[in-house]
């Protein structure tokens, strides 16, 4: 832009001293042959300078309307994004300054359209999760506030029934307490809070150690296999929080399986040396839309079976995996629902 802007202000002022010096060289011959007054002379002379000014000034203006015009388009393009039209594009003409300013403000308004539409997706997933924590709260409470009110104001009918009644407040109360826990963790996740205490893990030990002592937690209608590479399956990870996400995937196959059930879960080295691991078990098939959703906030494939979930556990798998730089998906086909890990080998 600077070479282009000197470039035609030196051809102006070539062309208006062009025009100038050939009058003036007239000018100068009449005023030796005794022809012209000195105060001819000057007046003429300024009258031709005056003009030369003019044309320099035409000329400069005839050859710099175009980068005017530009800089007008880039103006009014400004202009538009300040007052929120992002998608507004300014037109990149040539290869000069101008051309690579507009370019920049393009890219600039595109990264703030980007920053402005993830913002509102934020919003929008923050009002989302207001309104879901409000209801899953708000259930179980209404339960404890009303099972306790009939226990204190004597409305039972036998002590058996008082009993059922602080029985299922006392259930009600675990259950909000796994919401409340399940929600600190994973805004802790989220917001990235947690630090991983890595160390170097085998794998095949850890879980084999983790279905040993499910064991006693597990329904009578579900049974647990391993089926574990050959080969020790050494990574770097935190064992606290992969033992949290084989709990939450483990508790997932025991709501969602087919009864009675089985849970097998498997272990390799893939060849581009990650580690996968799978948990499957039986269960009616997910559509593309259900799978596509199940890591996501308070998503509960079977609401009427999930009055006990929180809608949170797939959710904090994810968080979790990839703070471990790792993958996580779900497959449904055959009859079978899956979950594969993918972790990087250590």
């Amino acid at each position: 832009m600077v070479t282009k802007t000197l470039g035609i202000i030196a051809i102006s002022g070539v062309l208006s001293i062009f025009i100038f010096s050939f009058p003036a060289q007239y000018i100068y011959r009449l005023l030796e042959l005794e022809k012209l007054t000195v105060l001819q002379w000057n007046t003429i002379a300024f009258t031709n300078f005056f003009i030369s000014i003019l044309f320099f000034i035409g000329m400069f203006y005839l050859l710099f309307r175009p980068t005017l015009t530009y800089i007008r388009d880039i103006e009014a393009g400004i202009r538009d994004m300040g007052e929120g039209n992002l998608d507004r594009t300014i037109p990149v003409k040539g290869k000069d300054e101008l051309s690579s300013l507009s370019q920049n403000i393009n890219q600039m308004a595109a990264e703030l359209k980007d920053r402005f539409e993830y913002q509102q997706k934020l919003e929008k997933e923050k009002s989302e999760l207001i309104a879901n924590i409000s209801h899953d709260l708000r259930t179980p409470l209404t339960s404890i506030i009303g099972f306790l009110s009939a226990v204190k104001e004597k409305r039972y009918e036998s002590e058996q029934e008082k009993d059922e009644f602080i029985d299922i407040s006392h259930s009600k109360a675990q259950q909000l307490e796994r919401l409340i826990n399940d929600l600190f963790d994973l805004t802790t996740l989220s917001d990235n809070q947690s630090n991983l205490s890595r160390q170097r893990v085998n794998l095949n030990m850890l879980l084999q150690q983790f279905v040993m002592e499910s064991e006693g937690t597990l329904p009578k209608e579900m049974e647990v296999s391993l089926v574990l590479s050959k080969e020790n399956v050494w990574i770097e990870a935190d064992p606290e929080k992969l033992i949290r996400v084989f709990e939450n995937l483990l508790t997932n196959a025991v709501r969602y399986s087919t009864k009675p059930s089985s849970l097998t879960i498997k272990t390799s080295i893939e060849s581009s040396g990650s580690v996968l691991i799978i948990f499957s078990n039986p269960a009616p098939p997910l559509s593309n839309e259900e799978i596509d959703h199940l890591f996501k906030r308070f998503f509960k494939k079977d609401q009427s079976r999930t009055s006990t979930g929180s809608g949170l556990g797939l959710a904090i798998v994810k968080s979790i995996i990839q703070m471990h730089n790792g993958n996580v998906w779900a497959t449904s086909e055959d009859g079978e629902f899956l979950i594969s890990v993918e972790l990087p080998k250590g």
